[in-house]
Formats: C-alpha cells, sequence, structure tokens
C-alpha cells in the first residue's frame, strides 16, 4: 500500500459500489479490505469477446494476472 489516501479512497469506492449491490454499509467495508489486503484474487469474467476485452487481457502483464479462457 503506497499511499494510505490514496488506498482507503480506493476502498470506500469499492465499498460503495457492493452497497449498491446490496450489501450493508458495514459488512461492505470489511469485504473492501479484504479484497485490497489480498495477494490473489480469483475471478470469473463472461463475455470475453464483447468489445475490447481481449485486447485487454493479452496487454496485461504475467505479473498482474494470471489469464485461463476457458469456452462454456
Amino acid at each position: 500500500m503506497k499511499n494510505i489516501k490514496t488506498t482507503r479512497s480506493r476502498v470506500t469506492t469499492m465499498a460503495n459500489r457492493l452497497v449498491k449491490r446490496g450489501y450493508g454499509r458495514r459488512l461492505a467495508m470489511i469485504k473492501a479490505w479484504i479484497i485490497v489486503k489480498a495477494e490473489k484474487l480469483s475471478v470469473r469474467v463472461s463475455g470475453v469477446t464483447f468489445g475490447q476485452r481481449q485486447q485487454i487481457l493479452a496487454a496485461l502483464d504475467g505479473r498482474q494476472a494470471f489469464v485461463k479462457l476457458r469456452r462454456e
């Protein structure tokens, strides 16, 4: 965490998005901090052929993300 103000701002933004999805404010803040502190996340993305998502995935550095595409 480079700058605590930047980190707090991002956590608050993430928590606000979770609140909009139906989480309680307290639980949203807890989940946002867990996500920020996590060393590794597993995320499932659907619709990678839409728009320019494949180009974005191809541009990611191996240190930033490990991408495995699987047809469903």
